[in-house]
Parts: structure tokens; sequence; C-alpha cells
């Protein structure tokens, strides 16, 4: 998704006539319906958590420069409710493993 057009997308036909015209949500909008309903049932388990840290940093390893603070954005989002503290050290380490391959990817 990363790599669609932020404009909008118009199909034409053999001729160069316009066809269907149509646009895509905004990629933060995109990030936000994938993500918003798996960080709040998600939001105490570890392995939830890190795998959404880790499908951001993967979506960050091919995304434009336009994209990147909506990916850091939405990986802060993801971690804001989870009760960190109250986590075994273990988890509190891989859930910071996760974040730094999204703070590389995107450039912090």
């Amino acid at each position: 998704m990363a790599q669609f057009p932020v404009r909008p997308i118009l199909i034409t036909g053999e001729n160069g006539e316009g066809l269907m015209k149509f646009n895509l949500p905004s990629y933060r909008d995109i990030l936000y319906k994938t993500f918003f309903q798996l960080r709040h049932y998600g939001k105490e388990d570890v392995s939830v958590l890190t795998a959404m840290l880790e499908a951001i940093a993967f979506a960050g390893e091919g995304a434009p420069q336009q994209h990147l603070d909506s990916l850091k954005e939405t990986a802060r989002y993801v971690i804001e409710k989870a009760e960190l503290d109250q986590m075994p050290a273990m988890d509190r380490e891989w859930i910071n493993q996760k974040l730094q391959a999204v703070e590389k990817v995107t450039g912090r």
C-alpha cells in the first residue's frame, strides 16, 4: 500500500479515455484502520505487540520517505496503552528490539 500513489487513480481505456477515477484513503488512515483493533485487544500480549511492530518495520523497508512519519506515529500508537512497566523484563527487551527496528527503517 505504501507504493500506491497518493493522488487519485484514473483508469483509462485503450484510447486514453477515462473509465474510472477513485481516491485511496491516506496512508495514515490505512495504518490506523489496520492496527487500531489489534492494538486495543493485544495491548497486554507481547506476541501481538511485537508482531505489529515487526509489520510496521517491514512496511518501512519499502516505504517512500513521505510515509515514514506515519509509520513512526503508528509504532508509537501501538505501544501507547501497553503497560510496559508491568511486563517482565524479557518482554520489555523484546518490544524495545522491535521498536529499534522501526526506528532504524524510519530514520528515528
